[in-house]
């Protein structure tokens, strides 16, 4: 009687418009055994119809076009390096089944690179490219991934490889993790990559069974048990020819993204898609978005647009960035999104109000309306399931909670919900699309069930599970060719995920995915309203709370460890960081000051994540289960009822004004009375008069602004001034937001890596807007007077942890020969008095990139 969804109806059908260019040949499809390569059947088809058409197009901090490959260019090279990895050149002989680290930063040769190793049928590996400035944490994850997938080779570009060159001498003077033992391949400096010689089409077509492991897409779960998602040719093969068919996506296809590469959906969604359909993309590097979101819009109407993938916190900033400018300034953007035919939200909860808000600053720039779908996907699926959510529903909160069944007061379409609201006793919830509706051709169908979990009726335990009728919340299973194969050496965690049985209809049905997301079935639609799982999403980036507990209770042993939660907390509709930590005994108030600074640096450096708020309770004070686990559920239930017994409480006031009930807040405090809009929006003022202000009055400015770019209260930033920015807790977003803000407000640019320096304050911040910015060479300036001033040579390069994690925002260019992009990186030998790390990039991007957006 329950409900398993799996086609809809023809009504509900959207019909893909017929593209005008050759069809690709999809046969060897699931479950038939053929041989099959149908990616890069789609790039030699495509190379073939129209060798010449840009396939991929790198765009500069200004979105202008900083390189760009054509179809057979891109094929060209992939058959060139795929020869070079199987000829032994790279110092180890590889087979097909080897796995391969890709190791780069945004550019054009990472996704050839991919493409490469699934022509030599080599087992990629995205990683995330170690940031040396904190290597403690992502040189962990990294040798991790390594040694989990047994990789032996890693790709990189010369850029990179010099960066993690003077990684290396940084710590001989350090404890830092090392490197691991790697063939490291610089791919931009092999002559074949460069200039790759002429082979046919037929000599690049090869075949490859569906089942055949294609890359690996590590989660980014817990970092003691890093999982490599097992994704096979036809699992790609499946979910390509879904997006695709969803998306309505052909020829015409212009994708413009800033998406991470090595993430799934940037991978997938915006760069494979865009080639399997035979379209052309445009993309950004992530840290160019975050310093300036409306660049993104900008690039869409330069280029017209037509697919757009982004999360939904994307949707939100470059609202918060649009509406405080004068109509004078939003006519100098020259909008115009009318080309737009498809917008994803994704990988992370969608907000009514953020799409409302999007609607309607954008659509008087033609922006359609009805072309942002929510979107529901994840790694364990390949990335896709289900898009073209269409409506919102108004529900019962507390029914919601405490019953699991869901109760509609309200539903509308999504472009006409702005009347809806939800408050204590309501909750807006955001349908992400049809599973499925109508499958293409030989593509097999998606099967979602909701199933009853723990401590329900029909609990699953794994197998045997029952699906629910619509309106019951429970956990989201799927089967379909795009279910992954498991997890790469977790045979028991495949099993349980991968491998579950559904009770259909007296029948039993295995081979199910068992997603760990909590959501229900209402008209056919998708619902996602919880995680069965720990896991806290901040702006699109994941984070698993056993992270953060344990990387703050190793940094002190004033906290008990194993007693520290860490939990989401709502900001309106944004999601922040809490955690609530046991003290092993009393401390003075001092003390405790002391540690709430220590646990924030903490949490900023080591996990990327700034904490809205701190609690520490007494010891014994944080309720465990029976199995003596965390009751993480209990502390942020405790926090929102204002319940926990604190000795010493930490709030950012401006985050948590929404959020806190039953506590006090600060009235008095006029930013805590904002609502989260008036709060996001930095008032444009004339700069002439902002310079006249004298010092101290320019400085508090700064301070405010700074303060609602980045979500942190002003009495913190203001009793900081001269403290370090990466030492303030700042993640690398809100240190891009901030740079964003010296550019575009105070018309004062900086170079990337200056916002790293550890001269670079608050006060520094308005030094530079008196300047009129920061030069390249002032950049240079600073740290070195910094290591001139210090004792001992061991502290000259830890003074500049910039220039380890800054290089070029290189991409593929006939005009910029290898040679001359590697001396940019070198020290400059002509000058004898010269320090070895004087010499920084000349156009540098932070490596951090992903982490806030994973």
């Amino acid at each position: 009687g329950g409900v398993c969804a799996r086609a809809w109806p023809a009504e509900d059908l959207r019909v893909r418009k017929a593209g005008s260019g050759p069809a690709i040949d999809s046969s060897g499809g699931e479950g038939n055994g053929d041989k099959m390569k149908p990616l890069l059947a789609a790039l030699d088809t495509w190379a073939t119809a129209q060798p010449q058409k840009t396939l991929f197009t790198f765009l500069d901090d200004a979105g202008k076009p900083a390189g760009s490959v054509s179809y057979e260019e891109v094929r060209l090279k992939t058959h060139a390096l795929a020869d070079h990895l199987l000829s032994g050149k790279c110092g180890r002989a590889l087979n097909p089944g080897d796995r391969v680290l890709l190791v780069f930063e945004p550019s054009l040769h990472y996704i050839i690179a991919f493409l490469a190793c699934l022509r030599a049928r080599l087992i990629a590996v995205p990683v995330f490219p170690p940031d040396p400035r904190k290597l403690k944490k992502d040189m962990f994850m990294f040798v991790t991934i390594a040694n989990n997938c047994g990789a032996a080779v890693a790709l990189t570009t010369s850029s990179y490889n010099s960066v993690k060159k003077m990684a290396d001498i940084r710590n001989m003077f350090s404890s830092e993790a090392k490197w691991p033992e790697l063939c490291w391949v610089v791919v931009d400096d092999l002559p074949s990559y460069r200039s790759p010689p002429h082979v046919p089409v037929s000599e690049t077509s090869g075949s490859a069974p569906p089942e055949e492991v294609a890359f690996l897409q590590y989660t980014s779960g817990s970092t003691s048990e890093p999982k490599g998602v097992m994704i096979s040719q036809g699992n790609l093969w499946h979910n390509l020819s879904s997006i695709v068919h969803e998306l309505e996506a052909d020829d015409s296809t212009v994708v413009v993204s800033w998406l991470p590469q090595y993430h799934d959906m940037g991978l997938i969604g915006s760069y494979l898609g865009c080639l399997f359909c035979g379209g052309s993309g445009y993309y950004l590097s992530p840290f160019s978005f975050l310093k300036n979101p409306l660049l993104w819009l900008q690039s869409v109407s330069r280029y017209r647009g037509t697919h757009l993938q982004a999360p939904n916190f994307a949707y939100a900033l470059t609202v918060r960035r649009y509406r405080p400018l004068t109509d004078a300034a939003r006519g100098t953007l020259n909008l115009d999104l009318s080309s737009v035919r498809h917008m994803i939200n994704a990988a992370e909860p969608v907000s009514a109000g953020d799409l409302a808000a999007f609607y309607e600053c954008f659509s008087p720039h033609g922006l359609p309306r009805g072309v942002v779908y929510p979107t529901y996907g994840l790694a364990e699926h390949t990335v896709f399931v289900c898009s073209g959510g269409r409506t919102v529903l108004q529900v019962d909160k507390v029914l919601l909670e405490e019953t699991s069944h869901v109760r509609v007061q309200a539903e509308r379409p999504i472009t006409e919900a702005q009347d809806l609201s939800e408050d204590d006793a309501t909750s807006l919830l955001v349908s992400c699309g049809f599973p499925l509706r109508r499958r293409p051709e030989g593509v097999g169908e998606v099967e979602v069930a909701v199933v009853a979990v723990d401590g329900s009726a029909g609990s699953t335990q794994g197998s045997g599970g029952e699906p629910l009728e619509e309106d019951q919340v429970g956990e989201v299973w799927l089967r379909s060719g795009s279910t992954a194969l498991g997890y790469w050496g977790l045979p028991d965690k495949t099993t349980e995920d991968f491998q579950a049985t559904l009770a259909v209809s007296g029948t039993s049905q295995g081979g199910f995915l068992r997603t760990g997301d909590l959501g229900f079935l209402h008209g056919g639609e998708l619902y996602i309203c919880g995680r069965l799982k720990d896991m806290i999403i901040v702006r699109g980036r994941n984070h698993y709370p056993q992270d953060i507990e344990r990387c703050i209770e190793k940094k002190s042993d004033k906290l008990r460890p194993g007693r520290s939660a860490a939990f989401g907390i709502s900001r309106g509709e944004a999601e922040e960081v809490a955690i609530v930590a046991e003290l092993r005994s009393r401390e003075s108030r001092a003390v405790m000051e002391a540690l709430v600074q220590e646990i924030k640096l903490t949490a900023s450096k080591e996990q990327g994540v700034t904490l809205a708020a701190i609690y520490l309770v007494k010891d014994r004070t944080i309720l465990i289960t029976t199995s003596g686990k965390i009751a993480r559920k209990w502390c942020l239930k405790a926090f929102e009822k204002g319940t926990l017994e604190t000795v010493y409480e930490y709030q950012d006031k401006d985050a948590l004004a929404s959020t806190v009930r039953g506590q006090a807040t600060s009235g008095d405090n006029p930013a805590s009375a904002r609502d989260e809009q008036g709060a996001s929006e930095i008032p444009q003022v004339d700069l002439d008069e902002l310079l006249a202000l004298p010092d101290h009055d320019l400085l508090h400015r700064i301070v405010q602004d700074v303060a609602l770019s980045a979500h942190i209260s002003f009495e913190v930033l203001d009793a900081q001034v001269d403290v370090p920015l990466v030492n303030l807790g700042l993640d690398s977003l809100s240190l891009a937001q901030i740079k964003g803000l010296l550019e575009y407000k105070y018309q004062a640019p900086v170079p990337d890596e200056w916002m790293y320096f550890e001269s670079t304050t608050l006060h520094q911040l308005m030094v530079a807007v008196r300047n009129g910015g920061v030069s390249e060479e002032e950049a240079d300036g600073k740290p070195l007077e910094l290591a001139a001033d210090a004792a001992g040579s061991n502290k000259l390069l830890g003074t500049c942890p910039c220039l380890l994690l800054c290089c070029p925002n290189f991409v593929i260019s006939q005009s910029s020969s290898p040679p001359s992009r590697h001396q940019a990186l070198t020290p400059n030998a002509a000058a004898e008095d010269a320090p070895c790390h004087h010499q920084q990039p000349s156009s540098a991007v932070v490596a951090d990139f992903g982490a806030a957006l994973e």
